[in-house]
C-alpha cells in the first residue's frame, strides 16, 4: 500500500522577479496560489514555444533560489530516439542545468513512457519518475505505469 500524495504543480515560470509581462507566471505568483512546484522544460514548452536549453536552466535556477521545487523535463522526439539519439539528445539537455540546479531538481522521464516499457525505465537508476502523457487516460495502462514505479519509489 502506498499514500497518494496531490499537489498544484504548473508548466511554466518566468525567470524574473514579479514582471509585467502579460500571458506569463512568475515564479512570486506560483507561491502565492500556494505552488511547491513547477514543470520545466516539457516537450511542449521546447518544440511548441521555442525555449531553448539555457533559458530552461535559467528558469530553474531562480525558481530554485527563490524555494520553488523544479520538476525537469527531458526527452527525445520520436525521430531523435529512432535515429538512435537519445542519449545526446537528453545529456545536451541535462547539461544546460548547472550541478546545484540539477542536486536539487528530480528529473522526469516522460512523453514516451507507458505500460510496455515503464518496468524497464523505472529500473534506471537516473530516472526520478515519470511524466504520463496519453497513457493516463488508459486506466488499466496506467495502472500499470503506476505499479511499475512503486517499488523504487519514485513520481508517477
Amino acid at each position: 500500500m502506498y499514500t497518494c500524495c496531490w499537489f498544484l504543480v504548473l508548466h511554466f515560470c518566468l525567470w524574473l522577479q514579479y514582471n509585467l509581462c502579460y500571458s506569463f507566471c512568475s515564479v512570486e505568483q506560483l507561491k502565492d496560489l500556494g505552488c511547491k512546484w513547477v514543470i520545466l522544460g516539457h516537450s511542449e514548452r521546447r518544440h511548441v514555444v521555442g525555449e531553448d536549453d539555457q533559458f530552461i536552466g535559467k528558469k530553474a535556477a531562480y525558481a530554485l533560489s527563490e524555494g520553488l521545487g523544479v520538476i525537469a523535463c527531458i526527452g527525445e522526439k520520436l525521430e531523435e530516439r529512432e535515429a538512435g539519439k537519445t542519449f545526446d539528445v537528453c545529456f545536451k539537455q541535462l547539461k544546460a542545468f548547472a550541478a546545484d540546479v540539477a542536486s536539487a531538481t528530480r528529473i522526469i522521464y516522460g512523453g514516451s513512457v507507458n505500460g510496455g516499457n515503464s518496468a524497464e525505465l523505472a529500473k534506471q537508476e537516473d530516472i526520478d519518475g515519470f511524466l504520463v502523457g496519453g497513457a493516463s487516460l488508459k486506466g488499466p495502462e496506467f495502472a500499470t505505469i503506476v505499479n511499475s514505479v512503486t517499488s523504487k519509489n519514485v513520481a508517477a
